[in-house]
């Protein structure tokens, strides 16, 4: 043996063999039945079947003269789930015999097309393109699926999900009660899923109803769940408050045991329009929660308490918030409030003698000094009145508040002419202020300055042609028929109807002076410009 000869790298006989082996796995692989198959294709079919196996087949399938209905529905099925939603549509088109199909089939069939449909509609929704026809296709498509009574669980829990998705929120609303029947392990959270969708879909009735049928069913030998407050929340929405009123009535006897429960219901009562129980619960919540949080919920307590008007039980609480507090910022609040409780409640006496220690305390507050000389003039407390006016004016010589509050203070105490003068102060710097400007008329003729109250109120008409102002000057001349009134009230009564009683009024002063032809003249004129009156004709 020649052990010196170089070993061959080739050897002939085996690599024939395994070309052969590959021919024909290639012969069996791609369904070519014919010499001339490669020369019917289109390039882009041959592309597309030597691509992928899974759509050499279908392209096989695509060329059998018959398939039975179930290997169509089965093949589609694999295209869709491997995203060949295109392809899927093809086949069913041109291979399923819609005449011969079954329930089983037609229902298979429409699960088919809905997820090649939902796979049209985000392939076009992602690159921009018009899918308003494919968002069509789809929602007919849940629709159709809607109507078939043997889907499982499963497939209904997804069919609600695309109903939502696809804004079918009704339809989305029965496929949920379907799964509260089929389903009673869950049927409380199915019962829940119908009734959200219910108050999305504006049914808050069905949704108060469901959340209800929910929470009974979670209950056990609690009275609160999540589903409670969700009922109560849908029934206040379904105007159902007097049902939620006696169940928050109820639950003052039996309140929850945890502060998150005692929060809800106190917030469940406020959305229902019942501040008289959220005042409650807050009250109770102040005893059952932490030390320190106790303050804020007496707080809200008196604040809801006070929007009921009882006043007392508001007042009573923020003197209990004050006990537990320390802090001078939360103890001014505090009082500040019980002054405005004080004040609705019309007991000013008890603001005022809140006030004074705080004003005392702190004597050159604004607020303060304003509040208490607004209580003062309440309680006709002149001195005291005074004395908290004259420091607010010293800190704030041109406040339009001080002045006007030191005008009411003087008008109380009769000096007319210097409530006048304040008054002129604070119009001097607020020119377009017209209510500074009544007062000042109402002051003027308080004193018998009834000329210079007419000319104001004239002059306040006429740059304002308020309606109001104009009654101001009728009523005035009215009581002035013997000077000047009766001469500007008749032109007056051809421009604008006078009222009866200025009417009468003027007739009878003029019978009285001796002049009762001019009165039968006004009568008769002013029936011809405003209309005929029975009163009028008698006289």
């Amino acid at each position: 043996m020649n052990t010196s000869s170089n070993p061959k790298l080739f050897n002939l006989p085996v690599l024939v063999l395994i070309t052969a082996v590959l021919i024909g796995f290639l012969l069996l692989l791609f369904p070519w039945k014919s010499a001339n198959f490669l020369e019917t294709q289109e390039p882009s079919t041959l592309k597309e079947q030597f691509s992928s196996r899974l759509l050499a087949e279908y392209h096989e399938m695509l060329r059998s003269p018959d398939i039975a209905n179930n290997d169509v529905l089965k093949f589609s099925s694999q295209l869709t789930k491997k995203g060949l939603w295109k392809q899927s549509s093809v086949l069913l088109n041109q291979k399923l015999n819609l005449s011969t199909l079954n329930n089983k089939q037609k229902k298979q069939l429409s699960t088919i097309q809905l997820r090649n449909y939902l796979d049209a509609y985000y392939t076009a929704s992602a690159s921009g393109e018009d899918f308003t026809n494919t968002q069509l296709d789809v929602r007919k498509h849940l629709q159709d699926l809607e109507d078939y009574q043997n889907l499982t669980a499963k497939e209904l829990v997804a069919l609600a999900k695309a109903s939502t998705n696809f804004r079918l929120l009704p339809q989305a609303v029965k496929i949920y009660f379907r799964l509260a029947e089929i389903d009673p392990v869950r049927e409380a959270r199915w019962l829940a899923e119908a009734a959200r969708w219910s108050g999305h879909a504006g049914d808050p009735v069905s949704a108060a109803r469901a959340f209800k049928q929910a929470s009974q069913l979670v209950n056990g030998s609690e009275r609160y769940n999540a589903y409670t407050y969700a009922w109560l929340k849908a029934a206040t929405k379904a105007g159902q408050v007097k049902e939620v009123k006696h169940f928050l009535d109820e639950a003052k006897y039996q309140p929850p045991r945890s502060i998150k429960a005692l929060t809800l219901l106190a917030n469940s009562s406020l959305e229902a329009g019942l501040p008289e129980s959220a005042s409650d619960i807050f009250a109770y919540l102040a005893k059952k929660d932490k030390p320190e949080n106790a303050q804020g919920w007496l707080e809200k307590a008196a604040h809801w308490a006070a929007e009921t008007k009882s006043y007392n039980k508001a007042v009573n609480y923020l003197k209990q918030a004050h006990a537990l507090t320390s802090t001078g910022s939360d103890q001014w609040s505090i009082n500040q409030r019980m002054i405005e409780i004080y004040v609705k409640d019309e007991q000013p006496e008890e603001a005022l003698a809140l006030i004074s220690p705080m004003i005392d305390a702190n004597p050159n507050s604004i607020d303060l000094l304003k509040k208490g000389t607004e209580l003062a003039i309440l309680q006709k407390e002149i001195s005291t009145a005074r004395r908290w006016n004259q420091r607010y004016l010293k800190n704030q010589p041109n406040s339009i508040d001080a002045l006007t509050a030191r005008s009411d203070i003087e008008t109380i105490d009769v000096n007319y002419e210097d409530a006048t003068k304040y008054v002129k102060r604070a119009i001097k710097l607020a020119p377009k202020d017209y209510k500074l400007r009544e007062r000042w008329a109402y002051l003027e003729e308080t004193q018998g300055n009834d000329k210079l109250a007419m000319q104001l109120w004239k002059w306040m008409h006429e740059k304002t042609n308020e309606p109001n102002y104009q009654q101001q000057i009728i009523r005035m001349a009215q009581a002035d028929l013997k000077g000047e009134g009766l001469a500007l009230l008749m032109p007056l009564d051809r421009k604008m109807k006078l009222p009866k009683q200025v009417v009468n009024d003027i007739f009878f002063h003029l019978i009285k002076e001796g002049d009762g032809h001019t009165g039968e003249e006004f009568l008769i004129s002013h029936m011809q410009q405003h209309g005929p009156e029975k009163d009028l004709m008698e006289i």
